[in-house]
């Protein structure tokens, strides 16, 4: 635009020295000068008009590129189903036992049970007390394999521990105990609860029932007879533990009810 005004500034002005030149025809030193000042004036425009310079063609704006297609977000995979707990596991073995020992020869109505968590891993252990005389002991049963298995027996076909028909337990210590008193004789059996075993700890026994005189009496700790002090000493430290009876919490029905 600035070049075409220019242009036809320059074209004005020529035809307007002319002009004055053509008009002026009486004197020809002055036409001459006139057409001198018409040539240099149209150089001196054209210079400025070469000078200046051709603005640049815009480029045409970059074509903005389409977003890129958003994914369809992944379809959220439905939780897995919840496998039945370990809790559905051993109550169903142990009312297996259960079922089984009520069924069998050796139930009698004084039969009690119990459920206590040995070890303190997080299942419990049943208790099958057989009955309440000396003789008879607590049955135990431990779920392993999704099945309620008993530790190694030792001189029977079925381990058995504890006497008439209870046990002592110290779950915060997996420690089991029992003691028995039979014609004088006093037996502490102490027992820890590792692997679902009864590994034993220590066994103190005196005569002092079947004796008359206290100097009389026969100390042991293990296999290795003490005297009655030494004896003494290890029998506080097992009053000292924080024991609990266990055994004889339920009857059958409630304890079916529990399992």
């Amino acid at each position: 635009m600035k070049m075409k005004n220019m242009v036809i500034a320059l074209a004005a002005l020529t035809m307007a020295l002319t002009g004055c030149s053509a008009g002026n025809t009486t004197s020809e030193p002055a036409a001459t000068e006139a057409a001198e000042t018409v040539a240099a004036e149209t150089e001196a425009l054209t210079e400025a008009i070469a000078e200046t310079e051709v603005p640049a063609e815009t480029e045409a704006p970059a074509e903005t590129e389409a977003p890129a297609e958003t994914e369809a977000p992944a379809e959220i995979e439905a939780p897995a189903e919840t496998e039945a707990s370990d809790s559905d596991g051993w109550k169903a073995a142990y009312k297996q036992v259960l079922e089984d020992y009520h069924a069998s020869g050796e139930w009698r109505d004084e039969i009690r049970g119990d459920l206590q968590d040995l070890d303190r891993e997080g299942t419990p252990e049943l208790l099958i007390s057989e009955g309440q005389t000396h003789v008879e002991a607590v049955l135990i049963y431990f779920y392993k394999d999704g099945k309620a298995v008993q530790p190694p027996a030792e001189n029977s076909d079925a381990f058995r521990y504890g006497a008439y028909g209870e046990m002592l337990i110290c779950p915060e210590r997996h420690l089991v105990a029992c003691t028995d008193v039979h014609m004088g004789y006093t037996t502490t059996d102490i027992r820890s609860v590792e692997n679902q075993e009864l590994l034993s700890v220590k066994v103190l026994t005196d005569n002092r029932g079947a004796v008359e005189n206290d100097d009389q009496a026969v100390y042991h700790v293990d296999d290795a007879e003490v005297d009655q002090e030494t004896y003494q000493e290890e029998m506080d430290d097992f009053n000292a533990i924080n024991w609990q009876a266990a055994g004889t919490q339920y009857t059958y029905d409630d304890l079916y009810q529990l399992g």
